[in-house]
């Protein structure tokens, strides 16, 4: 599947590989789950601090695109 994606962006204009490198793109994205004890992925970001900071210092949350 990711060389399907990487086919199609390299086709795509919207995608602009320069000097012919390919562009590596990472979903950053987990789940803002405090409650759920099972969810892994958070508690062990959490724990390392290793989210990104907003302005006044607490964890950066927003919206993605789920796709």
């Amino acid at each position: 599947m990711i060389s399907i994606i990487v086919s199609y962006a390299i086709k795509s204009p919207f995608f602009l590989i320069p000097y012919g490198r390919i562009v590596l793109m990472t979903d950053p994205a987990v789940a803002y789950t405090p409650d759920d004890k099972n969810y892994g992925a958070y508690h062990r970001g959490k724990d390392l601090n290793i989210y990104l900071k907003a302005e006044n210092g607490s964890d950066l949350l927003s919206l993605v695109w789920p796709g």
